[in-house]
Order: C-alpha cells, then structure tokens, then sequence
C-alpha cells in the first residue's frame, strides 16, 4: 500500500520548454523527488474519475449519501496516487507529465493543497529545437510519404491536432490553454527563457509558490537524473537538461522565417500573454512586405 503523502505537485509545459531542467535542478534537493511516468499516471487517475461518474450503482449510492460516496471516491483516488509513489520516501513528489495540465481540477479536488509549475516558451525556439534534433536522427523517420517528411507538413503533424496527426505540441498547448483560461490560482508560469538567464531568480518563485523552505541550487553542474523513454520517438525530443543553466545561441535561423508564420497566426492566446514582441514584429514584417 502507498503511504500518505506529504506533497504532491505537477510540472506541465511545452516540448523543449525546460521541464526536465528543471525537475533535474529540483532533484537537488534531498527533500524533493520529480517522477517522470509518461502519461499512466494522470490516465489512471482520469479513468478512475471516469468509470465512477458513469457507475449508475455508485451513482445510486452517492444518491443516498453524496458527502461520503465523495470523499471515498476521492481517498480512492488519492490512494491511487500514493500507491504510485510509494517507492519513493521524500516528503515531496512532482509529477512531470504534461497530461496533469488536462486534469488540472481533478488534481486540486483530490489534493486540494497541489501546485502547477507551467512552462512555456517561444514556440519559434520550440520548432527551432525540434528541427534541430530532427536532423541529428534524420536517418530515422516514420513519415509515410514524402509529403509528410517535408518542414511545413512534419511543423503541422505536431502543432495541429486532428485524426492522424501526431499533434505532440497541440495537445501541450491545449492544455495550457485550458490552465490559461481557468486563471487557477495554483499554477505558476515560468517562462524558458527566464530560467535560463535568471535560474536563481525563477526557482526563488518556485519554492515560494511551493511554499517551502528554499535549497541552495548549483546551477552550474546539473546532472540529469530522470529517465524517459526517448527512443519511442526515435530520440527525436531527448529529455536531458543538464549541464549549466544558462542561455544559448538561438537555433531560430536553422528554418526560414517564413515557416513561423503558421505558429504566430495560430496561438494568439499564447503571443499575446508571455510574448507580444513576436507578434509586433510578425505585423511589422507584414506591413514592410505590403508596402
């Protein structure tokens, strides 16, 4: 059986926004253990809330008694959580899964005391990235077709979602969207490019919305400790993020710049809140060519 646990929070973001540089800089700390078990865990968690609200017998059970069918189908859950990490004794478990950010409100219900960390970044970078490791693989590829192995179809496969596309970065930012949307009180933003010029500064504002004691972080030797099953996307998105932690040369000019323009007329939500100078300069460029 899993104990209780102490803490339990969530790290959700973009592809190649930083999460696993930070849940390699927060595993530091003695205190805190970050998990990385692909989506099974948040898919338990929703199929068990699933299963529950369309169990007509449990429905009629909560009809007798709502307040202690609910607290049992939340312990039940709870308990599904805890058994996960039970072979783990730190007092403080982050979960990095994406998926958390789709569950947001379910998490909350079942540990009410839960924080989000969010990241995000420039999703120019984000495909700049991608692009980068693509070509490091290159000479593996799943796309069907030569059409599918094209630049502005492979940035549509994971930036769309939609059937029989991949939508890898879709879904992320989907379900930050929906974070955004919901402007819930236990999420907190972190932006990339903040991390890595100011790492001290960001993760003084993690451990305050955390709300523990702060750890004296060595940032300039980051060893990567998490284990992710890279080779199931042919190592095409690896999860390092070690190293010092600081800024690089952008990858930006790997792709004409014209191949952004989908991403900056697609995701205006996201410009618009963490980077407006994009879209100044995506209408500037605009204007240049017309006149």
């Amino acid at each position: 059986m899993g104990k209780p646990l102490e803490q339990f929070h969530a790290i959700v973001g973009v592809p190649r926004s930083g999460s696993t540089l930070v849940a390699n800089v927060l595993c530091q700390n003695p205190e805190i253990w970050v998990s990385t078990h692909g989506y099974v865990l948040p898919a338990l968690c929703a199929s068990a809330s699933h299963t529950l609200s369309l169990a007509q017998e449990w429905k009629a059970l909560r009809y007798l008694d709502r307040e202690g069918e609910d607290e049992r189908a939340i312990r039940t859950i709870r308990a599904t959580v805890e058994s996960w990490c039970a072979d783990d004794d730190r007092p403080i478990i982050i979960d990095k899964q994406r998926d958390w950010a789709d569950h947001a409100l379910l998490l909350s219900r079942v540990f009410p005391e839960t924080k989000i960390i969010a990241l995000v970044r420039d999703l120019r970078d984000v495909a700049a990235s991608v692009e980068y490791h693509h070509r490091k693989t290159a000479h593996l590829d799943v796309a069907p077709s030569r059409l599918k192995k094209r630049i502005i179809h492979r940035f549509d496969d994971i930036f769309s979602e939609g059937e029989q596309k991949s939508g890898v970065i879709a879904r992320a930012l989907a379900g930050l969207q929906d974070l955004y949307f919901r402007n819930l009180p236990n999420v907190l933003w972190v932006k990339y490019e903040d991390l890595v010029r100011s790492p001290k500064h960001v993760f003084a504002r993690i451990y305050k919305h955390l709300d523990i004691p702060s750890f004296e972080h060595d940032f300039e030797n980051v060893a990567n400790v998490q284990v992710e099953p890279d080779w199931i996307l042919d190592d095409k998105f690896p999860h390092r993020g070690e190293g010092k932690v600081e800024s690089k040369p952008s990858k930006r000019d790997l792709i004409n710049s014209e191949v952004y323009a989908p991403l900056l007329e697609g995701f205006q939500w996201y410009w618009k809140k963490w980077y407006p100078d994009a879209l100044n300069e995506s209408a500037g460029k605009a204007t240049s060519r017309g006149g």
